[in-house]
């Protein structure tokens, strides 16, 4: 089986556009190339051809989204379902999204995400062009005979990467390099990207921060995505449950900051850093959490 990373020309967030429009007047070629060209015009002037033969048509294909061509291009399974999904809401059509894109990753791609974790890039985040050395050097004869060097993968695997960004897979915490997010992964193959009961977050929270705590005893203040990532070792690993980035969230910014039991402080990063959290007009990436009556903190 030939394995490799799609050439992919349109920006993640407006495939949901172009494959909706797709889904919705397949039977109106006029409409689905009127609506195509105004989805993309912001990204080129290029002429409503080149749009579409350029960029429309080629990132639906090589994604699986959309089969066929001329007046047969119509969305494949794949491709309706992902509408569907996102008729329902943004929340669905993005769980799909990431769902397809896993599965594309790990049948017919470079298995990027399973490279990233065996770098163990959920704790230390890796290098993308560390990665493509990496891929490249995988998969090295296989390139080489669809003509692929390692400048062109590196391309690709940039537009990819910043595909599994859009699902929330990855994110740059600094320059170019990347941290994985297995618990989204795991929440989206699980079907339960589902919001999390505060009294159980709550646990769950406090919990996790302990135990990074314990181990490094002389940080008070942590990463949020180090304790994301712990608690998704605490609460999947242990007990089966998963949730995502949004639901970890969401579940944050309800959850009261200072009670008799504890006080959770929040604070900004020293310089830009991804996987922190927007509450109001604030960006934060560290937290800290102190226990009243003598409990640890």
């Amino acid at each position: 089986m030939t394995r490799i990373i799609p050439a992919l020309k349109s920006p993640s967030e407006i495939v949901p556009s172009l494959v909706t429009i797709l889904y919705e007047y397949a039977d109106r070629r006029e409409e689905v190339n009127r609506r195509m060209t105004e989805a993309l015009r912001d990204i080129s002037n290029a002429s409503p051809r080149t749009l579409l033969r350029a960029y429309a048509a080629p990132t639906l294909n090589n994604l699986g989204l959309a089969e066929g061509t001329g007046i047969s291009w119509r969305c494949s399974p794949d491709g309706e379902s992902l509408a569907l999904a996102y008729k329902k809401g943004e929340k669905e059509g993005l769980r799909r999204f990431g769902y397809l894109l896993y599965q594309r990753d790990d049948k017919d791609g470079l298995q990027v995400i399973a490279e990233l974790h065996r770098q163990s890039a959920d704790k230390i985040p890796v290098s993308r062009r560390k990665l493509a050395e990496t891929l490249f050097s995988g998969y090295q004869d296989e390139m080489r005979k669809q003509g692929v060097d390692l400048h062109m993968l590196s391309d690709r695997l940039s537009k990819w990467l910043g595909y599994l960004n859009h699902v929330r897979f990855v994110d740059y915490v600094e320059g170019d390099a990347i941290r994985l997010y297995p618990f989204e992964v795991e929440a989206i193959l699980k079907g339960e990207g589902s919001d999390l009961e505060l009294n159980e977050f709550k646990n769950g929270l406090v919990a996790s921060y302990r135990a990074l705590r314990t181990e490094n005893p002389s940080i008070i203040h942590v990463p949020l995505p180090d304790l994301r990532q712990r608690m998704y070792e605490i609460m999947f690993k242990q007990r089966g449950r998963a949730f995502s980035t949004a639901a970890f969230d969401e579940a944050l910014r309800n959850l009261p900051k200072a009670t008799d039991e504890y006080v959770i402080m929040l604070s900004p990063p020293g310089s830009q850093s991804g996987g922190g959290i927007r509450i109001g007009d604030k960006y934060y990436y560290y937290i800290s959490i102190h226990q009243h009556e003598g409990g640890q903190s």
